[in-house]
């Protein structure tokens, strides 16, 4: 960026010439190759000459994106992409910096700042639950009423520009949105295993899939800086270019997140692209972002898994970048993937139909409210804080395997894939709803979280939400399934006057539909909801359900 001709970085070597000359004794200028230290805060050195021509910043080269004219608000809100003309575009004061911008003063004040790093607002007040300074910053404004709509403490995105509440596609740190909808039918349950970026400050953490010695000084302390950088990025969300991890060598060092670091002449970027970011947001990867989660579950990233595989610790291992379709599993051996029934995501980006596997198929990246029951714990995630021989499994304190931030309950996500025939047939039913009023205190599926004796409920007048007992197929034309609205019918039960259904949504907990009503239901009125035809992912059918409900 130039004014009037000039660059930033010549005034400051006039103004470096002009003390040289008034202080009395010569002052060396420093030359263009002068390294400074870690101007960034991610372990990076650049030169001065870099810091000049802007080629070491943390930021995208492209013009900001803060406050482009040549954009409209509705374009600026209908999808964050990675193309070359749009860049990585990051909403409110995170990166992509206008010369006149006005995000510093979001979160900083320089001579009257209430929090360490020159934050503005005073981040752990009297009553706050952050346990350490980072998260509490974060969460100033990525909570519910913060000043981000985007809420990962809850997996939810809110303020809506149609009045509901969405489920994030990272999920949530302490809680989940499992039921998406206006404030009557939103529903949110306990996380039940999370990265863990809420711990006291100096706890530190061993990664599975990472350095896996017992010395101490290769562990790594675990925050939301630890994998987005606050000022923007390269990379999509904000990813950073380098993490900190452990060494075999039992100290740490810091480690690219893609295959090769643009920075110093590589190509790769994690690409991350976002349709309605403000509302109901369906996010799509390329397969760096296996990459950058490898950066601390390095062993994970494997390329094969007919023989071991590991710099750490040498096991077999799923093979990851694969497409679901290939080898064992595509679908010649009376198993394997099926597109009908396949409900995760895939890295889709530059890719193939129909996408690779990638971290992000069987995880969330913050949170899950999964339910895993009687695996015993074969592995452990070591905290080295006081004790460190504490181990923690799961977010209570119980010793099972935990959730490790799955997609579905158990291990639904390997079902979902491999799709194996010899499956339960139990008839799929209805079961008791969960309560949209559930403080979010108790884990999903436990006493508290459900409605009991309750099939069928109207949480407003042009609602209806039902619960089944397995995960559903989705699909708005496919005969079979959930959202097929064909397979419901709702009549006024004394007259039979129908109620027309509009639309049918499987919710992201994967057995909840909300039903959207053409016209509102009278409180204190009989009606009868009839489901059928509808099948679980295994393709077991529900048995005819006719049932009455009184608004």
């Amino acid at each position: 960026m130039k004014r009037n001709g000039y660059s930033p970085a010549l005034v400051i070597l006039a103004l470096l010439w002009l003390l040289a000359a008034t202080a009395g004794p010569a002052l060396a200028l420093p030359s263009t190759d002068a390294t400074i230290v870690d101007p960034y805060k991610d372990g990076r050195n650049v030169t001065l000459g870099q810091l000049s021509n802007k080629t070491a910043t943390n930021s995208p080269q492209e013009p900001s994106r803060e406050h482009d004219p040549s954009k409209t608000q509705a374009q600026l809100e209908t999808t964050l992409t990675t193309d070359a003309n749009l860049g990585f575009l990051t909403g409110g004061p995170h990166g992509r910096y206008a010369d006149n911008t006005a995000a510093c003063g979001r979160c900083h004040q320089l001579h009257q700042a209430q929090g360490q790093r020159l934050i503005r607002f005073n981040t752990m007040p009297v009553g706050s639950t952050a346990n350490n300074v980072i998260f509490a910053t974060c969460t100033f404004c990525h909570s519910f009423n913060g000043q981000s709509t985007y809420d990962v403490k809850d997996g939810m995105i809110w303020d809506t520009n149609d009045g509901k509440r969405y489920a994030t596609s990272g999920g949530g740190f302490e809680r989940m949105l499992v039921v998406e909808g206006e404030p009557a039918v939103a529903t949110v349950a306990k996380a039940s295993s999370s990265h863990r970026v809420n711990y006291a400050t100096g706890t530190k953490f061993r990664p599975p899939g990472g350095y896996a010695g017992a010395n101490t000084g290769g562990h790594i302390e675990l925050t939301c800086a630890s994998c987005h950088n606050p000022h923007g990025s390269r990379h999509g969300r904000q990813l950073r270019d380098k993490v900190l991890v452990g060494t075999p060598a039992g100290t740490t060092m810091l480690r690219d997140t893609s295959d090769l670091d643009i920075v110093y002449g590589g190509t790769q970027q994690i690409k991350i692209q976002v349709q309605s970011p403000y509302g109901n947001e369906q996010v799509s990867y390329n397969d760096q972002i296996t990459r950058f989660c490898a950066t601390c579950h390095w062993d994970y990233k494997a390329t094969t898994a007919v023989s071991k595989t590991g710099a750490y610790d040498l096991k077999y291992r799923h093979k990851m970048g694969m497409g679901p379709n290939e080898g064992l599993n595509d679908g010649s051996k009376g198993f394997g993937y099926t597109s009908a029934k396949f409900e995760l995501p895939l890295a889709t980006i530059d890719m193939g139909p129909p996408g690779v596997v990638a971290c992000i198929t069987c995880h969330y990246a913050h949170g899950t409210f999964a339910v895993v029951n009687g695996i015993s714990a074969t592995d452990s995630i070591i905290i080295s804080s006081a004790d460190n021989s504490l181990d923690l499994q799961n977010l209570d304190g119980t010793k099972t395997e935990p959730p490790k931030n799955l997609r579905m309950d158990n291990r639904g996500v390997c079902q979902n894939c491999h799709n194996w025939p010899d499956v339960n047939t139990t008839p799929l039913a209805l079961q008791d709803v969960l309560d949209p009023n559930q403080s979010g205190t108790v884990l999903y599926g436990e006493p508290g979280t459900l409605l009991a004796g309750t099939k069928i409920l109207s949480p407003t007048p042009d609602t209806v939400t039902i619960r089944f007992n397995q995960y559903v197929l989705k699909g708005t034309a496919a005969p079979n399934s959930a959202e097929y609205t064909g397979n419901y019918t709702l009549v006024r039960t004394s007259d039979s006057a129908p109620v027309a259904i509009s639309s049918a949504t499987v919710q992201p907990e994967g057995r909840t539909v909300v039903l959207r009503l053409g016209s509102n239901l009278v409180t204190g009125t009989t009606y009868t909801l009839t489901v059928q035809n509808v099948q679980d992912t295994n393709f077991v059918a529900m048995n005819l359900f006719s049932q009455n409900f009184t608004k």
